[in-house]
């Protein structure tokens, strides 16, 4: 069960940025995994 959580944290951030109105965005970035994860999870997680 603990596999399955891994890859729903990312899943989950994507519903979330829709509340904000920034999915798409948020979806790449989530998806990238690169700088631009970083600065982009600090908001969405506060």
């Amino acid at each position: 069960m603990s596999v399955s959580r891994k890859p729903s944290i990312r899943r989950t951030a994507t519903p979330i940025t829709d509340v904000w109105g920034t999915g798409t965005v948020e979806s790449v970035a989530v998806t990238n995994p690169g700088s631009q994860t970083g600065p982009r999870n600090a908001p969405i997680a506060g």
